[in-house]
């Protein structure tokens, strides 16, 4: 079966900003999941590190600091 859509020659520049937009927002929102996922990598690698070392970051800061280091700068 063939699509036999007419599309008028007036409407064919707004169906191409259209789809240019679509497209961008396709990547955009595949750069915004990317960029959750590796978030969400990044807190459960943290998390294991801190149950394997048995502290959490609150206790390596005070140390740090009480140590003379400036963690917070």
């Amino acid at each position: 079966m063939t699509d036999n859509t007419f599309i008028p020659d007036y409407l064919k520049p707004a169906l191409e900003r259209l789809a240019a937009a679509r497209a961008a927002h396709l990547e955009q929102a595949r750069r915004m999941e990317d960029t959750l996922t590796a978030i969400s990598r990044a807190e459960e690698q943290k998390a294991e590190l801190e149950e394997d070392n048995g502290s959490d970051t609150r206790t390596w800061r005070a140390a740090f600091r009480a140590g003379g280091g400036h963690a917070d700068r």
